[in-house]
């Protein structure tokens, strides 16, 4: 009796743990069928649903709590989301919702699900189902591993400028948070000088409250500001050259006493006025903010224009910040010395103090990258940095898109011997401004050697480089930008192109 009894209860707890084991099973098939908070239709669902009829739910239609970033034309949902941080496609944090009454919101029936990266990487485009009793909406959502930004016009004021609302989603790897959503209203204009009003606009963004006032929020990883640049990178097909000059220049910065970073910035995707507008730069502005506490009273310049003997300086580099409010005359009396040092080329190094080892590295970073927009320091922030002893002169680079031989039909743009340099070659754009004094050119040379050797090295700016292709490709986003806006070299600017012109 009682080995019949063990027996039976033997049998229930085999089938108490195959119930369960089916159980847990079952839950987790119905788990992996919602995703993004939306279940996936079966494919007999699907096939029986109503006929197509468009409908506008885009009001309807959100991520994460606020409208979701659509394309009108195309019906298109553009998601960020980064498994490599966020693990499982079915627990993910991205949340998608229909809050209309007469729908219910299903993801067709897809095997891309089964290799999600592979599907981003490749553009692939899901199906997303608004269902009504008796028809049904379609959009197409493609998910991409950068931030998604939104921008909507609530006022135009002419062609260049707006008013609306922001709004940026990030699953992005970096961030701090595991999913984070920024909101804000904003202010817009097109920016830029050849670029301005081009189809594809680059746009200065100014975060405000819903009182007027400007809103500091934090984006990504880049720390809290007001003022952000949205860069369309029009000239460079590549989308590489930015980044990686930032990225660079950066990491030099990490153990300097005086730190003086470039602007940083974060690749996104961009919905501008329900059109995708595809792949941008997002940057923080450079001013005394950025720059940190210490600088809060520095002055900046910023190099508007080449230098001549037929511009003044007060053209040259017009005032960007005083926020001591020091009078213009003695502020363009202290930089020209520097000024006339560019124009003549002749030392008066006595008369300016510089920041020796900031300028070697401008130098070097010029010369190294071929920074051909940035010569004459064109493009290059002029900081008025006050000390204890008194002012001293600091640079930083800005806008150096127009590198590594962006100008390919320029045959002799890559190397050109420089006198002195003692069988070393320089970028043909370097003409450092130390050739007329014997002590301060050696030092420079050495810090060009060290430089050289270390993060300036053939392997390590090839290796960021292909580090940031890395991150536009994986998530679709360089082929997307190119298929909507073409090539501006029309073919020439290739990877290889620019890896052979870093490794010669």
């Amino acid at each position: 009796m009682d080995m019949n009894r063990r027996r039976l209860h033997g049998f229930l707890l085999i089938g108490a743990c195959v119930l369960l084991a089916g159980m847990s099973l079952l839950l987790m098939h119905r788990e992996r069928q919602v995703i993004f908070g939306v279940p996936v239709m079966s494919e007999q669902a699907y096939s029986a649903l109503g006929e197509y009829a468009y409908q506008d739910l885009e009001a309807y239609l959100t991520q994460n709590g606020q409208i979701a970033a659509v394309d009108r034309k195309e019906s298109v949902l553009y998601v960020s989301l980064d498994l490599k941080r966020h693990g499982e496609l079915w627990r993910t944090p991205a949340k998608l919702a229909l809050h209309h009454p007469g729908y219910r919101l299903y993801f067709a029936p897809d095997d891309a699900f089964d290799d999600f990266a592979g599907a981003v990487q490749s553009g692939h485009r899901f199906t997303l189902i608004a269902a009504a009793s008796t028809h049904h909406m379609r959009y197409q959502v493609v998910f991409t591993t950068l931030p998604v930004i939104r921008l909507d016009t609530q006022k135009g004021f002419g062609e260049y400028v707006h008013e609306g609302d922001v709004c940026l989603w990030s699953g992005y790897p970096s961030d701090e948070s595991y999913y984070t959503v920024s909101e804000s209203a904003a202010r817009w204009h097109q920016r830029g000088g050849s670029t301005r009003g081009a189809e594809k606009s680059s746009y200065k963004i100014t975060f405000v409250k819903r009182t007027g006032e400007t809103n500091n929020i934090s984006v990504l990883d880049m720390g809290r500001d007001d003022d952000w640049i949205l860069n369309a990178m029009p000239k460079d097909d590549l989308k590489l050259r930015e980044k990686t000059i930032t990225a660079l220049w950066n990491a030099n910065q990490t153990e300097k006493k005086n730190q003086i970073p470039m602007a940083p910035c974060r690749y996104v995707e961009a919905v501008i006025d329900g059109t995708y507008m595809g792949l941008y730069l997002l940057q923080r502005r450079m001013d005394n903010k950025l720059l940190g506490e210490a600088y809060k009273k520095d002055v900046i310049y910023k190099g508007d224009m080449n230098y001549g003997k037929d511009i003044s300086v007060h053209v040259a580099f017009p005032i960007q910040y005083n926020p001591m409010q020091l009078p213009e005359q003695e502020l363009y009396e202290y930089i020209q010395p520097f000024y006339d040092l560019l124009v003549t080329n002749e030392a008066k190094y006595d008369e300016l103090p510089v920041d020796e080892e900031n300028w070697q590295d401008l130098n070097v970073f010029c010369s190294v990258f071929a920074l051909g927009d940035n010569r004459g320091s064109k493009n290059v922030f002029l900081i008025r940095h006050e000390e204890d002893e008194g002012p001293i002169l600091q640079f930083v680079l800005w806008d150096t898109d127009m590198s590594m031989g962006l100008v390919w039909k320029d045959e002799d743009v890559r190397y050109k011997p420089n006198n002195g340099a003692k069988g070393k070659y320089l970028r043909r754009e370097a003409e450092p401004r130390f050739e007329n004094d014997a002590q301060r050119y050696a030092a420079y040379m050495d810090k060009y050697t060290v430089l050289r050797s270390s993060l300036l090295s053939q392997e390590n700016i090839v290796k960021t480089i292909l580090d940031c292709h890395r991150e536009i490709t994986e998530a679709g986003a360089l082929q997307r930008d190119q298929e909507k806006w073409g090539l501006h070299t029309h073919g020439d600017d290739t990877l290889e192109r620019l890896i052979e012109f870093i490794r010669i």
